[in-house]
């Protein structure tokens, strides 16, 4: 008997398919992502109950309206109200363009769900549990569009230090991921 019903299945004759496939974990509740909103300086203060403000909300909207469109193309759906925290001074390293500010940025944090399921080879999901598990990482902990480096109370902390500190504590060594020149990389001069 044949239908028109098609299984899908997770491994097969995909092209350069060589083990089973699993699905790609996500939480429950949907992944937090961010989204940069660039606002012009004369509606990043606008005060209540004016045309700017109505000008800025609208500026938002449409924003939130094309980002939540772009991620329902590639597979995610909203699942939260979108939060919006800002005005923040766009970064520039010219000193110049900070005293000369035309613009702000807004940043927007939301939980996206996925409507389908994304797969990955079994051995590559392996290889990445076993890196989370040798640095330290929780692959069932809520990812943050943000870096956490636990210690807010210090201020600014030398990424190289903080990498060498944890490395330490995991019984890592530098050496091992470090490579040679492209011509000759470290390991080559068995071959």
């Amino acid at each position: 008997m044949v239908t028109d019903v098609r299984r899908r299945v997770a491994y097969g004759r995909q092209a350069g398919a060589t083990s089973l496939k699993v699905p790609l974990q996500t939480p429950p509740e949907g992944e937090l992502l961010e989204g940069r909103i660039t606002v012009p300086a004369r509606l990043a203060h606008a005060k209540p109950d004016t045309n700017e403000k109505h000008e800025f909300d609208q500026l938002i909207n449409d924003h939130l309206k094309r980002w939540t469109e772009w991620r329902s193309k590639r597979g995610w759906v909203l699942n939260s109200r979108p939060l919006i925290r800002g005005p923040f001074k766009k970064a520039t390293a010219n000193e110049k363009e900070v005293q000369d500010v035309t613009e702000f940025w807004y940043f927007a944090i939301a939980r996206f769900k996925r409507t389908t399921p994304l797969y990955v080879g079994l051995d590559d999901m392996l290889e990445l549990q076993r890196l989370a598990t040798a640095h330290g990482v929780d692959l069932e902990a809520d990812r943050k569009p943000w870096n956490d480096l636990g210690n807010e109370d210090s201020g600014w902390v030398d990424p190289m230090k903080f990498a060498e500190e944890r490395r330490r504590k995991s019984g890592l060594k530098r050496k091992d991921y470090l490579m040679g020149p492209l011509g000759k990389p470290r390991g080559a001069d068995f071959i």
